[in-house]
């Protein structure tokens, strides 16, 4: 089977503090953009750097400390 290309020539620079959000269509990449952050999904060509460090050399745990997630669809919990 033959992979399809998601994303490609993407290049965002965040600020440190700054928060940003991601929108778009369904299948223009979000979901791939914060997998591919969080190293749940390994890219198959080009890089992420962050402060100029490839993330595959950054420790996993310390990586992900780094970001907050709001999903589309939150919900409270019952009582809270």
């Amino acid at each position: 089977d033959e992979l399809e290309t998601v994303l490609s020539g993407i290049d965002v620079r965040v600020a440190r503090g700054e928060k940003i959000g991601v929108v778009g269509r369904t299948g223009s990449g979000k979901s791939t953009t914060l997998l591919s952050l969080l190293r749940i999904l390994e890219a198959h060509s080009g890089r992420i750097l962050i402060d100029g460090t490839d993330i595959s050399a950054l420790d996993l745990q310390s990586l992900r400390a780094g970001f907050n997630v709001i999903l589309q669809d939150s919900f409270l919990f019952t009582g809270t």
